[in-house]
């Protein structure tokens, strides 16, 4: 019952809620009214938690950043956060002198920035730093490095893997591409006039597109096509057909397999096997001991998450659904109970030495124990002018056993370097 307002019109909406309560489950569903008066449109019932504790850690990388794309003159790097960030990219020539900046100031968890103006067959270095919504960061990425290509890009897409999945008014048609391109579907009752298109602009190697206000019972066909960046194609699938259930039938998707769930400290981590590509989103449910499921968060498709409201000292199990089109399936198989604890992850490292110059040190701890014989520990290294860590000023990317040490340095300990020059005279 609780309601925001914005008057700009676009596609794409977000809008933050404030006031809540910390460590609490809350069931949100959004609406849109078009700029002719036409709506509400309402969502479904979504669910998500807040955090247990304020956050003051930095973003970090999901998966790192990577070059989806070059040719003569573009590339374009793409990264994902674990939470709402925004992002930079400084590149240049050298590995140290990265002299060109290019922001994306918008908060995603999905980042992709284009760079452009560059010159043919040059080796480019570049990092990205990134801030989340309560501006704790930057977080910044490792140097790395791309070349643009020596001759244009004059190559179409090649499509393959094209399926189609429908419902009785709706049809899921997935493809992939072996280069970023565009998405278009053909598609018509009448094999030789497929008078009806959607597409989507953004350039992406796997595809999917939903068709509506389809007919049921009704033999569609259907062609998928993808041009590139360079404008290269389009790269054509042959002519397919799918036919729509009918009137009223719904076929709910089936639940994802292997979800499992690992108990830490003041937290529980999960995992599953990918979902069917009929599924467009999931629901997350959890059970305190043998008490009744509840949904605790509805997740985009994903194969983890980390349920940080969980508490130790109290047994859950959890269970997911896959969301359709038009329908929620039934849930998975129950994982077995899970007990958080204050023994549930590593130890904290302790600091073995400080080397280096004071203005730019070098941090060396003595590797932590882990819980299970075999897992590879990470370390992130946080860096503050306040006790509280209020305020984040340079944070390292997860950092592997070991990592920063040489040859002849002692077994058991990892070293950070700390990649800016501190201020002299300032408590770290």
């Amino acid at each position: 019952n609780q309601q925001a307002t914005d008057g700009q019109a676009v596609l794409k909406h977000q809008i933050v809620l404030s006031g809540l309560t910390a460590a609490t489950n809350y069931a949100i569903q959004v609406g849109s009214i078009d700029i002719s008066g036409n709506g509400p449109t309402q969502s479904q019932v979504a669910y998500g938690s807040t955090l247990a504790q304020a956050d003051i850690t930095a973003p970090k990388f999901v998966s790192a950043p990577a070059l989806i794309y070059a040719n003569t003159t573009i590339a374009e790097i793409k990264w994902t956060a674990d939470e709402l960030s925004s992002g930079q990219i400084s590149y240049g020539t050298s590995a140290t002198k990265l002299d060109k900046v290019l922001s994306a100031p918008d908060q995603a968890l999905e980042q992709v920035l284009s760079i452009t103006g560059l010159t043919a067959n040059t080796q480019y270095f570049y990092q990205i730093s990134m801030t989340d919504a309560n501006g704790n960061g930057p977080t910044d990425s490792n140097v790395l490095n791309f070349t643009t290509t020596t001759a244009a890009d004059v190559k179409a897409p090649v499509v393959s893997a094209v399926t189609a999945t429908p419902q009785d008014k709706s049809a899921i048609i997935a493809w992939k591409t072996d280069e970023i391109a565009n998405s278009v579907v053909l598609f018509g009752t009448k094999p030789d006039s497929l008078n009806q298109n959607l597409s989507d602009i953004a350039t992406v190697t796997d595809h999917q597109l939903v068709l509506s206000n389809l007919q049921p019972g009704t033999i569609y066909t259907y062609v998928v096509q993808s041009t590139d960046r360079a404008g290269n194609g389009p790269g054509k699938s042959l002519a397919a057909t799918f036919t729509t259930l009918g009137t009223g039938v719904v076929v709910a998707p089936i639940a994802p397999t292997g979800l499992t769930a690992k108990a830490g400290n003041n937290a529980v981590r999960l995992t599953w096997n990918a979902p069917a590509v009929d599924a467009i989103g999931l629901v997350l449910e959890r059970a305190e001991a043998s008490g009744d499921f509840t949904p605790l968060a509805t997740l985009n498709i994903a194969t983890e998450f980390l349920d940080n409201t969980a508490k130790n000292a109290v047994a859950y199990r959890y269970r997911l659904r896959a969301v359709g089109l038009q329908a929620t399936g039934d849930p998975s198989t129950a994982t077995s109970a899970v007990t958080p604890g204050a023994t549930g992850g590593p130890a904290a490292p302790k600091l073995y030495a400080v080397q280096g110059t004071p203005t730019t040190p070098t941090f060396v701890i003595t590797n932590s124990t882990p819980v299970t014989t075999g897992d590879v520990l990470t370390y992130t290294f946080q860096l503050s002018t306040q006790a509280d860590f209020s305020d984040v000023i340079a944070l390292s990317p997860a950092i592997k056993t070991g990592a920063g040490v040489g040859s002849s340095d002692p077994s058991g300990i990892t070293a950070w370097t700390v990649a800016r020059e501190l201020t002299d005279g300032t408590t770290y």
